[in-house]
Formats: C-alpha cells, structure tokens, sequence
C-alpha cells in the first residue's frame, strides 16, 4: 500500500478538463500495463493504491487520463519484492467520498497477513466528525477477513473536508494507518425561511427586493413568483435558478392591486432540496392620472441642432407622489443623436435618454424608475426603461402646469425625423382596507366522514368587499381528505367565496 505522486501541470484547468486520472501498472519496464491499481481517482496529484503481489525489478507506473490521450510514466524501473517476514496488510475501499448529511457512510478494510501471519487484527477509527457514530461489522478481526465500518453521522451538524485515519494494530508488527477522506455536506435546509416580502404583506413595491435567510449550506437557490400558489406555467410570472445571493430582484415590473406567490428551492453540491412553503403578498393599489400630446407630431429639423418641445398642460392640482413617462414614439436619423427629457412645471428636468443605441431610427419607449432594466437597445419594443436619471426628482412637485417634452439634436447627422407621441403619468398609492378573519375555527372529520365548511367555522369580512367577492386561495393541500367547492375537489391554487362558505358549497 504505498502513495503515487504526479505533478497536475494545470491539466484540470478549462482548457485541458482533465479531472481524473487511471493509474496503471507495467511489469517490463514500460512496454506494456497491464494491471490497473486505480481507476477514475482525481487528478489531485496524489494516490494510494494497493501493490499487486507480482514480483518483478522492471515495474513503472502510468498516470494516465481518465478521459483523454495524455499521460505520464515513471522516469526509471523500480522493484517489487516480497516481504520476507511477517506483515500486515490493510487497505480501505474507497479512499475518499463526499457524504450528504444525514445520510450514512460506509467503507471496507481490507485485511491480510503475510509470510504467514495469522492472527487478531485490532481496527481504531480517528478523526471521525462531531456527533459521528462509528460500528464495525467486527473489532477485532482476523487477518484476512474484510470488516464493514458504518458511520451514523444523522447527529453531525457541521460539514467540511475530514481526513480520517484508519487503524490497523497487531502487537510486536508496526501499526498500519490507512487516510480516508471524507467531505461532509450538510444538506439540511429546514431553517430556510421566506422573509421579504413576507407572507400577508400589503403595499408591496412593484419591484420589490425578495430576501430569505442566508444558509451557509446553501450554495444556490430557485426562486419563483407567480400568481397562482400551483406554480403551473401559465402563472409563473419571473424565476431563476442557481441565485447565489439570498436576495433577488426580478426580471419584470409586477403589476399593481395584485397578489402574488413566491417559493424557493436551496441547493449545494449534493444536489436540491424541496421547495419551501408558500408565500403570498400584495402589491401595492395605485391610483393613476396619464396626460397624452395634443399637439404632436412634430417634426425634427434637419437643419442646425434644433430642439423641440411638446407641452401638455395639466389643471389637475396634487403632490407629485410617482411620475412615469409613457410611450415616447417618434423617428430620427440617428437616435443616438437625441437627448430626450422631461421638463416639469417648475422648469425641473429629467433626462431620459441621452446618446442611446447605436444605427436605430425609431423609438418607442417608456421610463419607470419602477422598470427592471435600463433601455434596450433598439428602443423600439414599447416597454417600460429605467430613465436615464431618476424621475422620482420630480416627486414632491405640483403635478398643476405644464410639462414639457423636450428632444434635442446632439449632431446635424442626417434627414431629422419626427416626434408622434408622449404621455405623462401621475400615479399614487392608495390604502385600501385590508379583509380580516372574524372566525378561522377548526373542523374535526372522522375518518370516512363529511364536514361542512360553514359559517360557524369561517368568516371574514371587509368594508368594501361583499362575501360574494371575498375569496379564499388553496396555497397547501390538505394532510388528510379532499377539499370540495359545490362536489368539484379543489387543490392548490383553488378558490371559493364567503358566499360559497355562507351557502353551504364547501366541505
């Protein structure tokens, strides 16, 4: 049992990939290899193997790899011999793992005695993690039998890289030390919890940071945001996978006066965990003015670097609490010749766009301080854009007066173009009165049995929202039984009203 070294030379970089290797051995001096001693081990630059019992003064060794054409053999002939008085031989199988807690582990030490020894062989266990418990299949052994060491590790909690020592011990013969090397996952996620936006919240941002507790055994996780707790595809509104922060923002802009569903999926190198519970939050109910040009189009000279102004006068009197900038459309030679501003009535301005996009000649945009992203180029798609400064400067002004949109030619480049169309947006948030649980009582079934889901055991109630439109979402399955609404099982994702309640649908 001896240690064969090699030197990696960068072979496990992108651009080789070698990330295993076979080790083989010649017994005439190189010419041929016939006796593999390790197959598939990594290409770390270190193993232990086990010698075969084949004498010879011509053996090399060949690192080879595993999935390529390279290798490298020993530099001069070394001999095997036979021990001449009695020794001990031990190996384990395997060497190394990578263990998920809190699964078990298990190994083989492979026993025999040479010239002749035959006798107890005492088997110690070292360096196994906290909380481990160790069971031999037999302690002692006799030499030449192969004990079968389990390790409990469902108590460990911690995990990382052990090397382990494996004792084989005769009195009067040197003790035999075999590594083990174990890498410990641990792969419980049960405290994940979901935090922002938590579970019941209202008011929530249409672009909302996502946050949930940072798991140090948690490498990566899949989120999903969706309007249905099933999370089938049609309502699945934004995901990612593998999102290595423990916060995340999406992808899209949610809608406004809407309830949404999130869940997360942890995962590590031992692969994922289950999806957690479910989340639900609404986001925030607006009010929104949108003011549109009255007097466009207008044309963009070709001649000079004029700038153009569009006004819309708005008579309506208000604190400005969110403003947005609506479907800007218009052409020009060169769009990244452009600026494209915002102008309030106390002559505070907003830069929208300013030298964007490169061979483009149409623009059909918005700006959102709200928008996932900063404007895509071309500019053509109609969608909501970051502006490129913030137009929450704005907020806090009177919305009463006139606004102006103002498009500037940076460069005399080509034939002009022509401003169609803008729209300003004044949005506000509104408070509504959230619905409240007057009874949530629990319904005991027998087994085999009916119950109906009545009044007695579940109101709620809201000022605004009569029971006909007061609805109750199936985020989780019921442990035991089925749900009905009117004779129809309703699984995640499921509704029913009050007024189903009151009328005795539901049981």
């Amino acid at each position: 049992y001896v240690e064969v070294t090699w030197d990696v030379a960068n072979t496990t970089n992108s651009q080789v990939n070698c990330q295993h290797v076979n080790i083989r051995l010649s017994l005439d001096g190189g010419y041929t290899y016939p006796v593999t001693l390790l197959e598939n081990t990594p290409n770390d630059g270190s193993a232990f193997v086990v010698v075969p019992n084949m004498p010879t003064d011509e053996a090399r060794v060949r690192v080879e790899a595993a999935d390529n054409i390279f290798f490298d053999i020993s530099n001069h002939d070394f001999d095997i011999v036979l021990p001449d008085q009695p020794a001990l031989f031990a190996a384990v199988e395997p060497v190394s793992a990578q263990v998920c807690l809190p699964d078990s582990f298990a190994f083989d030490l492979i026993t025999a005695g040479l010239v002749g020894l035959d006798t107890l062989v005492e088997i110690q266990l070292e360096g196994a993690p906290a909380g481990a418990q160790v069971s031999f299949s037999q302690n002692p052994a006799w030499t030449g039998d192969t004990v079968h060491v389990t390790l409990d590790l469902s108590a460990v909690t911690t995990d990382g890289l052990h090397t382990l020592e494996v004792k084989a011990i005769v009195p009067g013969l040197d003790t035999v030390v075999r590594p083990l090397s174990l890498n410990v996952v641990y792969s419980d996620f049960s405290d994940l919890a979901l935090l922002e936006p938590a579970s019941g919240t209202s008011g929530v941002e249409v672009l909302p940071t996502f946050a949930w507790t940072d798991l140090p055994q948690g490498d990566y996780y899949d989120i999903q945001i969706a309007t249905s707790p099933a999370f089938d595809s049609a309502s699945i509104v934004d995901e990612a996978t593998a999102v290595t922060a423990a916060t995340y923002v999406p992808s899209v802009t949610l809608d406004g006066s809407t309830i949404y569903y999130w869940r997360l999926r942890p995962g590590n190198e031992c692969g994922y965990g289950a999806w957690t519970g479910v989340a639900a939050f609404a986001t925030v109910t607006q009010s929104c003015t949108s003011y549109t040009s009255e007097d466009t189009p207008i044309n963009i000279s070709a001649a000079g670097l004029p700038t153009v102004v569009s006004e819309i006068g708005v008579s309506q009197t208000g604190v400005i609490d969110d403003v947005n900038v609506l479907n800007v459309k218009g052409t020009h030679d060169a769009v990244r010749h452009i600026e494209v501003r915002i102008v309030s009535p106390l002559d505070s301005a907003v830069v929208l766009m300013h030298k964007d996009c490169g061979n483009t000649q149409v623009f059909d945009v918005g700006f959102d301080d709200e928008a996932p992203n900063p404007l895509n180029c071309p500019p053509s798609d109609g969608q909501l854009y970051q502006p490129k400064e913030p137009l929450a400067k704005l907020d806090g002004q009177e919305i009463q007066g006139n606004w102006r949109l103002e498009v500037e030619v940076l460069d005399n480049f080509g034939n002009g173009g022509q401003l169609e169309s803008w729209t300003v947006e004044f949005c506000g948030a509104i408070q509504p009165k959230s619905p409240y649980l007057v009874k949530n009582d629990t319904l005991r079934v027998p087994p085999g049995g009916v119950r109906e889901v009545n009044s007695f055991t579940l109101v709620a109630e809201d000022e605004d929202t009569p029971h006909s439109e007061l609805t109750y979402t199936v985020v989780t399955d019921v442990r035991h039984g089925t749900l009905y609404r009117d004779g129809q099982p309703l699984g995640v994702g499921g509704t029913f009203t009050q007024s189903d309640v009151d009328g005795g649908l539901v049981w």
